[in-house]
């Protein structure tokens, strides 16, 4: 059996006309216009087939058999190597069932590994990760705000002191192992009655927020919602999932920056912050049981802070889909019901 193309010799770009061929014995002939060489088949290195782009057949002494005649090229590896993989790859891409079957098979791997698999692991690597890398992340967040939203809290200082206290309280079961810091901000027009909880361990609560409560266990069930997202390292798990994300769309589409690269990433990340409010909302409801506080304090200052900020998505699907909480009434129904 033969197959003519063309040999490179691996030195120029010359091509010359030439005929490979293969007797019984799997002694391989490659003979051109003023020349010939001889291998041994098992020497040969051939390329997979690929729709009809040429095959390359490199050869041992680093020169390189190209042909456009694959159907050639299969027999010789019927004849010689049945169950060679280029053979059975054709047959996969030739078939249009494998290839769907394929396709679907691929979709739920990266399906399973986004929802499952990269929430794992974050998981794994951010409980490993020494508190030390928080800091750095911590402290350059804090700044950003403290520069674009924040505005010195003008609690008196005996509230401050007091809520000091509390938090105290809150963080004893855990405070050996991060350098917890409870930080009292004015939010303004932007934030307005907030809480928020960066990885090192500082959490930092407004002013407005403070106001808004009308008792001081409204204050501890915040307090220990956000030190949940510190104990169970959301903000670390946020940011390592979010870059794998990004690798993961970027090897898919080749460009992150485009909407069909983002938006993916988008919803997927705001999946994650759902699973995190809701990791962080169990945490509290834990503490508030064994400091004995009633658990409907929870609900009720998360009541006010929706009618605050607006309905958080409740009563419509889409926008709640969008939204990086999950709704108040399944928030704090837990804390009703208990």
């Amino acid at each position: 059996m033969s197959v003519s193309g063309q040999l490179f010799d691996g030195k120029t770009s010359a091509a010359r006309a030439a005929r490979l061929s293969v007797d019984g014995q799997g002694q391989v002939s490659v003979s051109w216009d003023d020349g010939n060489a001889r291998f041994r088949w098992e020497a040969l290195s051939i390329s997979s087939r690929l729709g009809n782009t040429p095959r390359h057949i490199s050869l041992p002494d680093g020169s390189r058999f190209e042909t456009g005649d694959n159907d050639a090229v299969d027999a010789l590896l019927h004849g010689h190597e049945a169950d060679h993989p280029s053979l059975w790859l054709h047959r996969l891409e030739s078939r249009m069932r494998y290839v769907v079957l394929g396709l679907v098979v691929t979709v739920l791997f990266v399906w399973g590994m986004v929802q499952y698999g990269l929430p794992a692991a974050a998981r794994v690597v951010a409980q490993k990760l020494p508190v030390a890398v928080s800091t750095g992340i911590s402290d350059q967040v804090l700044s950003q705000l403290d520069d674009t939203f924040f505005a010195a809290s003008s609690l008196p200082e005996p509230t401050r002191e007091n809520l000091q206290q509390r938090f105290a309280e809150v963080v004893a079961p855990v405070e050996q192992n991060y350098p917890f810091q409870l930080l009292f901000r004015q939010g303004g027009k932007h934030l307005g009655a907030n809480a928020f909880a960066l990885p090192s361990g500082m959490i930092l609560m407004t002013d407005e927020l403070v106001k808004l409560a009308e008792s001081d266990d409204e204050l501890v069930a915040i307090m220990a919602h956000e030190v949940g997202h510190v104990v169970h390292r959301h903000g670390l798990r946020q940011v390592l999932q979010h870059s794998a994300l990004m690798l993961i769309i970027t090897y898919m589409t080749g460009d992150v920056s485009s909407l069909v690269g983002a938006l993916p990433v988008m919803l997927m990340q705001l999946g994650y912050s759902r699973d995190f409010e809701r990791e962080a909302d169990q945490y509290a409801l834990a503490y508030l049981h064994r400091a004995g506080i009633e658990p409907s304090h929870f609900a009720h200052i998360m009541q006010r802070l929706e009618a605050e900020h607006g309905d958080g998505g409740e009563g419509d699907a889409l926008r709640n889909y969008l939204s990086t909480h999950p709704a108040t009434s399944e928030r704090i129904q837990p804390f009703l019901e208990q």
